[in-house]
């Protein structure tokens, strides 16, 4: 858990330098990742909002030690969320992102949930619905 809460706060770090470095009424920022980098997009989203317009996880999971931290706010309302899994998935199984689902449901964050027939992958259909997504308002 160490070596993640570090990359979590390097995220975190990274993105306060992006807001520095640009106007945040410029810029939304959005994080998306594939398997470990939708890990670290579920965690870094859910615990520091504030930050972030939206955050798409690709075939991840929210880990255990992360949900503690998630706490209801305004910034958690209006994120943007979109999970993308597929059913096959034999790395990180299905159930990982109905749990997400779930969990994320009770905080009220905009969700799109899509699952796909196959396994841990991206392919074009996945890619279709992000594009969807990162246009929509």
């Amino acid at each position: 858990m160490l070596n993640k809460r570090k990359s979590l706060l390097v995220i975190k770090l990274f993105i306060n330098q992006l807001i520095e470095r640009y106007s945040v009424d410029q810029i939304k920022i959005y994080l998306s990742g594939f398997s470990q980098g939708a890990i670290m997009s579920y965690s870094a989203g859910l615990t520091f909002p504030e930050k972030l317009a939206g955050i798409a996880a690709l075939s991840g999971r929210i880990l255990e030690e992360i949900r503690p931290l998630i706490k209801t706010s305004p910034a958690l309302h209006h994120l943007k969320v979109l999970i993308a899994h597929g059913t096959a998935d034999n790395v990180l199984p299905v159930h990982y992102a109905r749990e997400a689902k779930t969990l994320i449901d009770q905080y009220g964050p905009r969700l799109t949930y899509h699952e796909y027939t196959m396994g841990q992958s991206i392919d074009q259909f996945v890619l279709t619905d992000l594009n969807q997504w990162l246009r929509q308002e």
